[in-house]
């Protein structure tokens, strides 16, 4: 299970911290006009509006895109605790007690993201997700050793989006090579790979994909 989930891991950790960082940000930015003011901060802010800005334009989004402004935010954030630290009220130093009391519950709030991420873990066939299947199919591989060609057959109701094919850039030097059903034509590819333990892996949507070695008769 834990190889499987690498596939997405980059994602799902950087939203992990967007969790964390949104307990954080509404308080941090009451110190927005200090940061706005404070020339130190003009730079980022304006690689901020310029980023959204790009993003705005893209025709859907998700969590992850915002990932290159993951430090932007964080240095953002930072800046906002330093500011808000200095806060006083009725002679008061309230942003003292204050900090020290954000930083904990963001903490939390990661810890609970994470646990939730890992209870959202499907456990039912018909909903694991097709690109942890996938990771399954090459850790599988990897167990048990030797190079492997996996032809791919797509049913006619296939999502385009979920892409089971694509390989490292020396096709030729990896373990595991993925490709596309081309009917007859496969066995030009598996002549040129002959040396491969040839695999047919046929996803099903929603469901467990199916891997089988390939014969000729297999051919559509």
């Amino acid at each position: 299970m834990i190889n499987a989930v690498r596939i997405g891991e980059d994602a799902a950790i950087w939203e992990q911290e967007a969790a964390a960082c949104a307990a954080v940000l509404p308080l941090a930015l009451l110190a927005l006009p200090r940061i706005v003011r404070d020339r130190r901060m003009k730079l980022l802010l304006i690689t901020a509006i310029f980023t959204i800005a790009g993003l705005a334009v893209e025709a859907w989004h998700q969590p992850h895109y915002f990932a290159p402004m993951t430090c932007v935010i964080y240095a953002i954030v930072i800046q906002g605790l330093r500011h808000l630290r200095q806060w006083r009220r009725a002679g008061t130093d309230l942003g003292r007690a204050l900090v020290p009391i954000i930083g904990i519950a963001s903490f939390a709030v990661c810890l609970f993201s994470i646990r939730a991420e890992y209870l959202g873990v499907p456990r039912s066939p018909d909903t694991y997700p097709w690109h942890w299947q996938r990771a399954e199919v090459l850790e599988r591989f990897r167990h048990m050793g030797g190079r492997h060609l996996v032809i791919v057959r797509y049913s006619s109701s296939h999502d385009p989006i979920h892409e089971w094919v694509y390989n490292r850039a020396d096709i030729d030097a990896t373990n595991v090579i993925w490709a596309q059903d081309m009917g007859n034509q496969n066995q030009e590819l598996i002549k040129y790979f002959d040396l491969r333990q040839v695999w047919l892996l046929e996803p099903n949507e929603p469901g467990m994909a199916r891997l089988s070695p390939y014969h000729s008769n297999n051919q559509q």
